[in-house]
Formats: C-alpha cells, structure tokens, sequence
C-alpha cells in the first residue's frame, strides 16, 4: 500500500494506492503515481515515441507494470501527444520495485520523482 499527499496542507485528503508485489524476481516493477490534480491526464513513452509504457495515467491514480530490468530513457507527454514535457531516465535491476511520482509543478508541467522502493521494518525501539 502506498499512502500519498497531492500538497503539503492540512486539509488535503491522503491518496490511498494498492501495490502490486514484484513475483517475478527476473523482472522489475515499474509504477507511476498521478499526484497532479491540476494538468489532466498523461502518457509514458519511449524516448522515440513510439512505445507507450503508460496511457492515460489520471489524476490520483496509479498504473504498475512488470518489465525487463534495463537503464532505459522515457519521456512524459500529455495523454494523445507526442511532444514530450519533460524526460524520465531510470535505471533498473531485476527484482526491484521503481516508483514514477508525477507531482504538483508550475507551467502545466508536473516535477517528477523516480525512486527505488524500498520497505522498512517496524521495530518499537
């Protein structure tokens, strides 16, 4: 489960995601999460444009896919477009889980955070 804010402010509601685990440890998982209430919906493509990765990611939701474990060049373009709006470069490894945040920018354009997931234990001390 992954628990997001859209802003830093106390009257935001959290997003609630459920995650998919990674099964297939010759695979990595790739997901991407629309915290971008304001610039509609987007794509994630290929750096040539050719391949969509994602489609349609909207505002508030998430999408997960199980792919090669590569170092591969993406680019973010609104939902039906080909221009891209800014570049995602990610780098991974087999059995590894990479998160794609798609956060509140200016211009109409989101920041974007690519991270490695990673899961902490509880302990009480």
């Amino acid at each position: 489960m992954t628990i997001a804010y859209e802003a830093l402010r106390t009257n935001v509601k959290p997003l609630v995601f459920n995650d998919k685990l990674n099964e297939n440890h010759l695979k990595a998982m790739l997901s991407v999460y629309n915290l971008d209430s304001k610039n509609g919906t987007f794509d994630i493509l290929t750096a040539d444009g050719k391949t969509a990765v994602f489609s349609g990611i909207a505002a508030g939701k998430n999408m997960m896919l199980s792919v090669n474990p590569v170092s591969v060049n993406l680019i973010l373009t609104k939902t039906g477009n080909k221009v891209a709006r800014a570049k995602i470069p990610v780098s991974m490894m087999a059995g590894a889980t990479y998160s794609i945040l798609l956060l509140p920018g200016e211009g109409g354009d989101p920041l974007i955070y690519i991270g490695q997931n990673k899961t902490e234990r509880y302990t009480t001390q």
